[in-house]
């Protein structure tokens, strides 16, 4: 079952980065306000299950890195993300289904939603770790042996 992503569930969702990013990944109020935005601005946001999502559908986990701090004196910009998420989809030669977070980190929670807002694609209810984390490698998907950021390898066939 799927559903739409309204502003209170943006703000739900920057509560819960705050508690369980225990205060990783940056301020998840910066990253509401960017995402309402969006959404006001592009329309809603679609939230499907994982369990709803083909085996072939391909979803690209998008983020932020380095240290927050610098986003409150430099605003995340809707335009970088989609730049850098396109920039995938080019390598890869594939359009994307969707995306996720890749981490329950303040801003990481909610860039998804900006991204979604303006491509109109949906996000699934899922991240790639269950918390904020210090380092890109450090999700779970590296213990499927799946590359990451900082995995130089080209992409694989899965």
């Amino acid at each position: 079952m799927s559903r739409y992503i309204d502003e209170q569930a943006i703000d739900d969702i920057a509560l819960g980065a705050s508690v369980l990013g225990s205060g990783g990944g940056g301020d998840p109020y910066l990253g509401a306000l960017i995402a309402k935005q969006a959404m006001n601005y592009w329309g809603p946001v679609h939230l499907w299950n994982i369990n709803d999502i083909d085996d072939d559908a391909l979803f690209i986990p998008c983020s932020s890195m380095g240290a927050p701090t610098v986003a409150i004196e430099k605003i995340i910009s809707p335009s970088q993300v989609i730049r850098a998420f396109e920039m995938m989809e080019t390598m890869l030669a594939r359009c994307a289904t969707g995306t996720f977070p890749i981490e329950v980190g303040g801003i990481n929670s909610l860039i998804p939603m900006i991204l979604a807002a303006q491509k109109q694609i949906p996000v699934v209810d899922c991240d790639g770790v269950g918390r904020a984390f210090p380092e890109v490698q450090m999700v779970s998907f590296y213990l499927d042996d799946l590359p990451s950021g900082s995995n130089t390898d080209a992409p694989r066939d899965i």
